[in-house]
C-alpha cells in the first residue's frame, strides 16, 4: 500500500460543486475554425468549454469557444514566452518579465482588476513546465528547471501561497526534474517525469496540500506519462498504472501513445511512432518538451479499456509543435471531437463524435459504459444513473464493492454519503451485463466534497 508525506499547505479555493458538462455546437456539417497563426500551446479553461492557443508568430491567444463554435476572443501579446494555464473560471496569462498571472474571466474574457505575482521568493529564472486543473479553480503548479523546485501558487488566494512540492526523486538536492508535468481535469492527481530520474512520481491534491506517493513507478524511460481526466489512472508506454501504482492488466511494451479524453471515462491513442516527434529546441524554455508527427488515425477507448472507434487523422496528418493531447479533444457528453491542424497548421475542427452512432455503424453486438462520475459531497445523496450502451437490451447491474451504504436499483446508483465520512475520495466496482450474456466491469472514484 502506498503511503502519503504532507508537503504543500495551501489554500487551493475550489468549486463545491461539478461544473455542468460542456455542450455543444449545431454540427449538422463540421465547423472550420481558422487561428491567426500555428499554435505552439493549448490549454483548456471554463471546464473544457475554451481551448486557448498560442500562436507565436501571430503573437496572439486565440480562444476558441467549443460550445458556440467561434473564436471567443484573442488577447495580443508582446513577451516572446508568454504562457497560459486555464481554469473552471479564470485564463491566466504569464508574462515571465512581471512574473505575474493576469486573469480573464471566462465568458467575455474581461481582464481582472490586478494581476497576481508571484512572490519574492520563488525562483528568478524561466519557468519549465506550467500545469492547473480546467474543472475546478486550484492551485497552479509550476516548475523551475535551474532551481530544480516544483511549487504550487495559491492564485486565488488575496493573498497567494508559494510553497514547495517535495518530491521522493526530483529535487534541488536531488534529481533535477520533473521536465514535464501533467495534472488531471478534476485537479485531483499530478504527474511528473523527465529529468534526472528515469521513473515518474505522482502526487495526490487534497484542496488544501499535495501528497506526494512514496511507492512510484521507478523504471523508465518514461517517454509520456498522461493522468485521466478524473485522475484515477496514469496512461503511460509501459501500460496503465492505477492510484497504487500498479499496473491494470499487467506491464507491457510499446503501448500506443496514449491520453485522456476531456470528459471522464474515456481515453485516446494514436501509434507512438507517429505521435511523438521533437520539439523546437531553440527556446531555453520551452511550452512543450515535444511536439506531434504526422498521424494517420486515432482510437477512443473507455477507461474500461473497451474499444469504441477508429478516426482518420484528417487534420491532423501534418507535424506540429503541438504534443497529441493539445491537438485532439474529445467531449463524450457533448458528442464532440475537435482536431487541430491543417496544411496550414491553423485549423480547428469540429464535428459530431457520437459514441451510440460509431457502435451502430460497426455492427456486431455491443455493451459500453458511457458515463464516469466524478464527485459525490458530505451530508448529500449521491445518484449516478449509468448511461449504457446495449445493443440487445435487457441491461442489468450489481455492485461488486464500494462504500458501506452504497446501493445499486436497476442501472442507478446511489448513497447518501455521511457528514463525517474521513476520506477524500471513495471507489466502487459495479457489474454491467445485458441480455447477450456479456458483463463488463465498471470501475469510479469519486472525489467528497465539502457541502
Amino acid at each position: 500500500m502506498s503511503t502519503s508525506l504532507p508537503l504543500l499547505l495551501l489554500l487551493a479555493a475550489g468549486s463545491s460543486a461539478a461544473p455542468p458538462p460542456v455542450k455543444s455546437p449545431d454540427l449538422a456539417k463540421p465547423i472550420e475554425l481558422m487561428l491567426p497563426s500555428a499554435p505552439d500551446d493549448a490549454v483548456l479553461a471554463g471546464n473544457g468549454q475554451y481551448i486557448a492557443f498560442t500562436c507565436p508568430e501571430a503573437k496572439q491567444i486565440a480562444v476558441v469557444d467549443v460550445t458556440a463554435g467561434t473564436i471567443a476572443k484573442t488577447i495580443p501579446f508582446t513577451e516572446e514566452d508568454v504562457r497560459t494555464v486555464g481554469t473552471l473560471s479564470r485564463l491566466f496569462v504569464y508574462t515571465p518579465r512581471a512574473r505575474s498571472f493576469q486573469g480573464y474571466k471566462v465568458g467575455k474574457f474581461e481582464e481582472d482588476d490586478k494581476p497576481k505575482f508571484l512572490p519574492a521568493t520563488a525562483p528568478n529564472e524561466g519557468i519549465g513546465s506550467l500545469v492547473a486543473a480546467p474543472g475546478v479553480d486550484g492551485l497552479v503548479i509550476l516548475q523551475f528547471p535551474k532551481a530544480k523546485l516544483t511549487a504550487g501558487f495559491g492564485i486565488f488566494q488575496p493573498k497567494p501561497g508559494f510553497g514547495a512540492l517535495n518530491w521522493s526523486h526530483f529535487g534541488p538536492t536531488n534529481a533535477w526534474g520533473p521536465v514535464e508535468l501533467r495534472i488531471s481535469h478534476t485537479g485531483t492527481l499530478l504527474v511528473g517525469w523527465g529529468g534526472g530520474y528515469a521513473g515518474l512520481e505522482a502526487a495526490v491534491i487534497r484542496g488544501v496540500r499535495a501528497d506526494v506517493w512514496e511507492d512510484q513507478y521507478k523504471y523508465g524511460p518514461v517517454p509520456w506519462a498522461m493522468p485521466s481526466a478524473d485522475g484515477q489512472y496514469i496512461y503511460l508506454s509501459a501500460g496503465q498504472l492505477t492510484r497504487t501504482m500498479t499496473f491494470a492488466g499487467g506491464q507491457k511494451k510499446d503501448q500506443p501513445y496514449t491520453f485522456p479524453a476531456v470528459d471522464p471515462g474515456f481515453y485516446l491513442t494514436a501509434p507512438a511512432s507517429e505521435a511523438l516527434a521533437e520539439g523546437k529546441g531553440d527556446r531555453p524554455v520551452t511550452r512543450n518538451s515535444h511536439g506531434s508527427g504526422a498521424m494517420r488515425e486515432v482510437t477512443l477507448y473507455t477507461a474500461d479499456n473497451q474499444q469504441v472507434v477508429s478516426v482518420k487523422a484528417d487534420v491532423l496528418n501534418v507535424k506540429m509543435d503541438l504534443p497529441p493531447e493539445k491537438r485532439v479533444f474529445f467531449y463524450n457528453a457533448a458528442s464532440m471531437l475537435v482536431r487541430v491542424g491543417g496544411p496550414k497548421k491553423t485549423t480547428v475542427k469540429l464535428e459530431r463524435l457520437s459514441l451510440k452512432d460509431e457502435l451502430d455503424k460497426a455492427g456486431g453486438d455491443y455493451l459500453v459504459v458511457a458515463s464516469a462520475p466524478t464527485t459525490a459531497t458530505r451530508n448529500n445523496k449521491f445518484t449516478y444513473p449509468l448511461t449504457v450502451l446495449s445493443k440487445k437490451g435487457g441491461v442489468t447491474a450489481k455492485l461488486d464493492r464500494g462504500p458501506a451504504g452504497m446501493k445499486v436499483s436497476g442501472t442507478t446508483l446511489t448513497w447518501d454519503v455521511p457528514f463525517g465520512f474521513k476520506d477524500r475520495y471513495a471507489s466502487f466496482q459495479v457489474s454491467v451485463s445485458d441480455a447477450s450474456g456479456k458483463t463488463v466491469l465498471h470501475l469510479g472514484q469519486l472525489v467528497i466534497l465539502n457541502p
